[in-house]
């Protein structure tokens, strides 16, 4: 673990892999430092937010040096049911890549619970993992111009729910109703870091055609994309709520009566976040928010709200920090 100072109101804590990230997290959120008004966890980093003011910096780092996480904890920030339409364009590749039929595919993507370790790429992108490891597949060799909103797709280990139509490059298993972000609810994100998600087979996929292959799918992709990944798999912020159920309805609704939303981790801090300018790009990008050396590789999210561009791809292209060779940007990974 390192420390590092991130201007006058933040320290950044950079951790060897993502299991450590989500472990920091989750003793963070049980019993976070004096003066914190945030966490913000990425791929490989946590940011830990203050009010700035004399020697809180020097008391939180000193707080964070001493900060032993149990192994295995994890953040709760309750669940979130998810009704999906299995009818991808990408089910059929996904099953071949895999070795498994489209309903084992649905079947698996539905039998264990997910759970969101951070978000980024654009508001309400949250990177599920802890899925069954056999859905591990590559991203598409070439991105998608247009994926439509409430896309549900696998990429590498993580599973994720597109907010918004955006270019993508992640394989598509299917579609949900459920808007996991509403600028006009509070909070904007469903899926918050710590929230667990249980994907439902809503039923309604398209009938099968030949060969296994769902009929009359509307496939997205870039005129001549590839349908089958590639051996990289592209990858790329909620405390402790109550248990939460939200279900299926219009993509411009919120959770239906009775449901209880995630709840942020510091509450108190939601005022000072204004909604960020719409943004665009591919979730197999780089977020174009430098890390204190310089390498654009964590996206920063506040409450579900992107701070910046797209999120970290797993290090597989990774770009090194100017004066930096791209051997030691892959030390770093």
């Amino acid at each position: 673990m390192r420390i590092l100072d991130c201007g006058d109101s933040a320290v950044l804590v950079e951790l060897a892999d993502l299991d450590e990230v989500l472990g920091c997290y989750a003793a963070l959120v049980e019993r976070p430092p004096p003066h914190v008004v945030d966490l913000v966890p990425a791929a490989r980093t946590v940011l830990v937010r203050v009010r700035p003011g004399p020697g809180v910096l020097a008391e939180v780092r000193a707080a964070l040096a001493g900060l032993r996480p149990r192994a295995g904890a994890r953040a709760d920030g309750g669940l979130v049911e998810v009704p999906v339409h299995y009818d991808g364009a990408d089910l059929a590749d996904v099953a071949e890549l895999t070795g498994l039929s489209e309903a084992e595919v649905v079947a698996a993507h539905t039998g264990r619970e997910w759970r969101v370790a951070f978000c980024g790429f654009a508001p309400g992108f949250g990177y599920l993992v802890g899925g069954d490891p056999r859905l591990k597949v590559p991203r598409r060799e070439q991105s998608r111009v247009r994926v439509p909103a409430g896309s549900v797709a696998l990429a590498g280990e993580f599973s994720g729910v597109y907010p918004r139509s955006s270019p993508g490059g992640w394989q598509l298993l299917g579609r949900t109703e459920l808007a996991v972000w509403d600028p006009g609810r509070e909070p904007a994100a469903l899926l918050a870091p710590g929230v667990r998600v249980r994907f439902v087979d809503a039923g309604g996929s398209a009938a099968r055609g030949p060969g296994g292959r769902s009929a009359g799918r509307a496939d997205t992709a870039a005129p001549g994309g590839a349908a089958r990944g590639r051996p990289d798999g592209g990858t790329g912020s909620g405390g402790p709520g109550s248990c939460v159920t939200a279900s299926a309805g219009p993509a411009s609704a919120a959770p239906v009566s009775g449901a209880t939303a995630p709840r942020s981790v510091f509450p108190s801090s939601a005022a000072e976040k204004k909604p960020p300018p719409a943004q665009g790009g591919d979730p197999d990008t780089h977020s174009s928010v430098p890390d204190v050396r310089g390498a654009s590789r964590y996206p920063l999210v506040v409450d579900g709200r992107a701070a910046a561009g797209g999120p970290v791809d797993g290090g597989v292209r990774e770009r090194a920090a100017p004066g930096r060779s791209a051997a030691a940007a892959a030390v770093d990974r």
